[in-house]
């Protein structure tokens, strides 16, 4: 063969293998990805070589999709997963049930007996919250904590930092006392020291030796505002209070459990069941109408904040629509100047789904990097909320931006891009050759249309945000700035603990309540003070049975009333400024040498005794002792105003500290309140306790410090948060209406340039063109106001429940916002309207 036919040959078969390449690529589905990166190179230019509108799009993009990240980041914790230990499905919260209600605490001798007896549980643990003082290494420091069976580690799958946890013989009175401590402690006041295992140490006076560290993620309970019960733990079976150890006593502890596999609900609910009225039975004074409340863990802790962040999802999702409405309305009308480029590459070969493609791919790009620019706001978002956030979260829940929340942004960046894509490629995918040469042709008017369609969506989105705004801060004034029977401004409150020799026995108890209410009393800026154990407004819930002095005693100790149980110094109505309506009010001859005196607000002595007129009248309560009525002050709303409507136990009643039964001191000395008012400035106030505190005794440490004003504010945290958020997204959906409207009004004035100088070269009067543009963006306006009253009284349905002494459907509320659109939005149509009216009639002629 000659050269030539070899050559000839090599390439005859060189072609077939290319022939056969580009036949693979095609059937790989290679030519889909060519054309891909061919659009996305393409796209490249195209948005770099439009600097205005792409940075425009990513960054109204990167708002609602940052918004959108932030929140779903908070519901993926705090709703999604909210229980960071392994199997979740299996932990359970299990409370004791009476007349009063289903979520109350248990004694501890029934629990022990719901262990032994349980049939469903691989573990049921019992945990009281309790505070410690810590000494003897440097500064006294007040701990916050709690106290645990040996079996809640394993109930929760939870392991050691570093050391142990506690073994069941260490869980029992009479042992060698055993502590771990809190992976927070350990790095603030240790420095991760790995040999504090077995070291010593001091709580309120006790010395124990440290076993293990446990790690930060176990949190079951909040020491007040966003920091946790989670510095010490210590075995609850060697505390030995009295009322502790009394069946039928519940106290503050709490039961959570890990069930059997395939033990459903239901089942462990019918065990429970059985096992309460086996104790009812067997202990019918204590247990008898004492009953069992097995729900899931999940539930327990979520509670309320469930509607909440449902709702606020739910809003975010509107300003994401909003947002997509203004960059597809961009698009839009940059689609208009793009119709010859369509025009072009449609009679050069290019099909409807090929231009359809790349114009997707042009909105799924600017969604994507404004989906990343929006994960970086939503990260910085995050972190700044964090501070105030675990204040209204599930005390478990961790928020984080992980990879759930990030698959979350992604999808939503690429569905935004589609979405608000599908518009501009509807109308761009279709060109006609002869519509450049017509300003006025068909797809230009259809453009206009959708336009103003999206508009008319966005005012209508607009005004349900800010009527769930309104509502919400409406409802929050009242819940602020009502009667709560006392005057919170000027009061300032503090809390701490007697030292351990002051509060071993009931003479020193009382004796030191005494001591410390003197020296609070004797500072200089101080008008009146008081100490206070037991229930304090916004703060602490202590609840007491009792009954009327005339009538028979129960057969058990659940068939009495209850009331909040509070012990307070002879000033401390005057303090807060409660009202004396009868009677007199406690003096230092009420002390343990005379007779047991009480008072009580109205609220219990109309619904006990039908009057207010029970002075003289005697109170049986669970202490055993027998009170006289010497007082009747009026009623304070403890849990706010909200709180106070719904609970069940609104009953009150003081006594004076002096007057303490044995029974209660030890229960009170690791819990006392120090309750001052003055008219100097809180922090100077604050200063001035600490240090007669300090003179008290030098071990012990104020904490918790705050004024009553704050512990108001304090106590509607989750109505704060959802109107902040509700706010904000309100103001920015309503600013992205602005700019909406704003650039429908002046891209409708620029298409109309040449007919406006027309009208003015003819004559007409500025206020006449003025009025039809303005008119024009008004009927937008107005549609869009009427769809979002309608959808706004739904909303109102919606978010009732988080709404306090304000309808869902309030006229004022929709009045005010209704007229706040119109102004805003009207005005936006304005300004461009305004700048038509000085439109040069000969340069319009020329332009055009």
């Amino acid at each position: 063969m000659s050269a030539a036919a070899a050559r000839a040959a090599a390439l005859r078969s060189l072609g077939s293998i290319a022939h056969v390449k580009e036949e693979c690529r095609d059937s790989l589905g290679f030519r889909f990805l060519d054309e891909l990166w061919q659009d996305l190179r393409y796209t490249g230019r195209t948005l770099i070589k439009a600097p205005t509108f792409t940075l425009t799009a990513i960054v109204t993009l990167a708002l609602g999709i940052g918004a959108n990240t932030a929140i779903f980041s908070v519901v993926d914790g705090a709703l999604l997963h909210p229980i960071p230990f392994p199997n979740p499905d299996r932990l359970v919260a299990v409370y004791g049930t009476s007349t009063y209600g289903d979520r109350y605490g248990i004694s501890y001798p029934n629990v022990l007996d719901w262990q032994r007896q349980n049939q469903t549980f691989e573990d049921l643990a019992a945990w009281r919250l309790d505070t410690f003082t810590l000494t003897g290494r440097g500064r006294a420091e007040h701990l916050v904590g709690v106290m645990v069976s040996a079996n809640l580690f394993s109930a929760l799958q939870v392991h050691a930092m570093v050391g142990r946890t506690f073994r069941p013989d260490e869980d029992r009175r009479g042992v060698a006392p055993q502590a771990m401590i809190g992976e927070g402690l350990w790095v603030r006041r240790f420095g991760r020291d790995p040999q504090i295992i077995g070291q010593p140490l001091t709580l309120n006076g006790r010395v124990y030796t440290v076993i293990g560290v446990v790690p930060s993620i176990l949190r079951l309970d909040r020491a007040g505002g966003s920091s946790f019960a989670n510095d010490v733990f210590l075995p609850i079976g060697i505390y030995d209070d009295p009322l502790f150890l009394m069946r039928g006593s519940g106290g503050n502890t709490r039961v959570l459990a890990r069930l059997k596999p395939g033990i459903s609900l239901a089942q462990a609910q019918a065990d429970m069941n059985v096992v309460a009225k086996n104790l009812a039975n067997a202990f019918p004074e204590s247990n008898r109408g004492v009953g069992v409340n097995v729900m899931m863990l999940e539930d327990d802790v979520v509670g309320d904040m469930r509607r909440v962040l449902w709702t606020l999802l739910g809003a975010v999702g509107f300003v994401l629509l909003i947002a997509c409405a203004n960059v597809a309305n961009l698009a839009l009308a940059r689609s208009l100047g793009r119709s010859q480029e369509f025009a072009v590459r449609s009679a050069l070969g290019a099909g409807r789904a090929r231009l359809t493609r790349q114009l997707l791919t042009e909105s799924v790009v600017l969604a994507v990097a404004g989906g990343m620019l929006g994960i970086v706001l939503a990260a910085l978002a995050t972190h700044a909320a964090l501070d105030f956030l675990p204040a209204v979260l599930p005390v478990t829940s961790q928020v984080d931006l992980n990879f759930r929340v990030l698959m979350f942004a992604l999808v939503v960046s690429v569905g935004t891009g589609l979405l608000f894509g599908l518009a501009p490629a509807r109308f761009a995918s279709r060109p006609n050759i002869d519509e450049p040469l017509r300003a006025h042709g068909r797809g230009a008017t259809e453009r206009s249309l959708a336009q103003r369609l999206l508009v008319v969506g966005q005012v209508g989105l607009t005004l349900v945000l800010l009527v769930g705004a309104g509502l919400m801060l409406r409802s929050l004034v009242y819940l602020l700035t009502g009667r709560f029977g006392f005057e919170p401004r000027g009061v300032v409150v503090v809390r701490t603990e007697l030292p351990a020799e002051r509060g071993s026995k009931p003479d020193a108890v009382r004796a030191a309540l005494s001591d410390l209410d003197d020296r609070l009393a004797s500072i200089p800026a101080a008008e009146a003070a008081s100490v206070l154990v037991g229930s304090i407004v916004f703060t602490s819930d202590t609840t007491v049975g009792f009954r009327r002095a005339d009538e028979p005693r129960p057969t058990m100790p659940s068939e009495m009333r209850e009331a909040m149980y509070s012990a307070v110094g002879p000033a401390y109505f005057r303090t807060m400024q409660i009202p004396l309506l009868r009677g007199r009010g406690f003096t230092r001859q009420d002390d343990a040498h005379h007779p047991a005196v009480i008072i009580v607000d109205q609220a219990l002595a109309l619904s006990v005794f039908g009057s207010l007129d029970v002075v003289g009248q005697r109170i049986h309560n669970g202490f055993e002792q027998t009170l006289e009525i010497v007082g009747v002050v009026g009623h304070v709303a403890h849990r706010g105003l909200d709180g106070d409507a719904t609970t069940r136990i609104r009953s009150q009643m003081y006594v004076p500290y002096s007057q303490l039964p044995d029974s209660a001191t030890a229960l009170f000395a690791n819990e006392v309140f120090a309750v001052v008012r003055s008219g100097v400035a809180p922090e100077s106030l604050l200063t001035s306790i600490r240090t007669t505190v300090s003179a008290f005794d030098p071990n012990v440490t104020t904490h918790d410090e705050r004024t009553m004003s704050d512990a108001v504010r304090g106590s509607q945290d989750r109505r704060s948060f959802s109107l902040a958020v509700f706010g904000m997204f309100a103001s920015a959906a309503l600013l992205l209406s602005v700019i909406g409207i704003y650039g429908v009004v002046s891209y409708g004035v620029s298409r109309r340039t040449r007919d406006i100088g027309i009208r003015l070269a003819l004559g007409a009067q500025s206020r006449d063109v003025l009025s039809g543009i303005v008119g024009e963006g008004g009927r937008l306006v107005i549609i869009g106001t009427l769809l979002g009253l309608t959808a706004s009284i739904g909303l109102g349905r919606v978010i009732a429940p988080l709404l306090f002494q304000v309808r869902a459907i309030d006229p004022l509320i929709l009045g005010s916002m209704v007229v706040l659109v119109l102004v805003v939005t009207l005005t936006a149509s304005y300004v461009p309207a305004r700048r038509a009216t000085r439109i040069d009639p000969m340069v319009a002629l020329r332009c055009e």
